[in-house]
């Protein structure tokens, strides 16, 4: 039998989904690594949290579950303070080419007009509290980062 991993935000809705989401990456072999403080979250509204958390674990498994071998997929979830701000940091594994535009990944799903918005979404509830997304992606190494910076209230 497999350990269920829990998670004890401060937020059951985080908590439900991060759970929820580790339970289907763990489903296709991915390893998972969340090594974040994400109680600073606890000031975000439950639908923000889900919009964020939601889309960016769901870009990250679609990614993961086109990685032929099981053993090379991944999700890591670190968080870091700097110069006044959380940096959370997503990195996972995927497979096939990446596109960009000037200003954002565009999807790869084949239905492009109902697809795509995920990350814009993340944007705009991280641009209500003060927060900015970066994407990037590293081709040689198969590797997609997303990074979310929010002021640190703490400092």
């Amino acid at each position: 039998p497999t350990r269920k991993q829990s998670f004890h935000t401060g937020n059951l809705i985080l908590d439900s989904l991060l759970t929820e989401k580790v339970s289907r990456a763990e489903a296709l072999g991915a390893e998972v690594m969340i090594a974040a403080d994400l109680s600073v979250f606890s000031s975000i509204s439950d639908f923000d949290l889900c919009t964020i958390f939601g889309n960016i674990l769901d870009n990250a498994l679609e990614a993961c579950a086109q990685v032929p071998q099981p053993e090379s997929r991944y999700i890591h979830l670190r968080s870091q303070t700097s110069a006044g701000f959380i940096v959370f940091t997503l990195t996972n594994s995927y497979e096939g080419a990446r596109l960009h535009s000037a200003a954002s990944f565009l999807t790869t799903k084949s239905d492009a007009n109902h697809h795509g918005y995920g990350l814009s979404n993340v944007r705009a509830a991280l641009e209500k509290h003060g927060g900015v997304l970066i994407a990037q992606d590293d081709p040689q190494k198969r590797e997609f980062q997303l990074s979310i910076m929010l002021p640190d209230q703490q400092s």
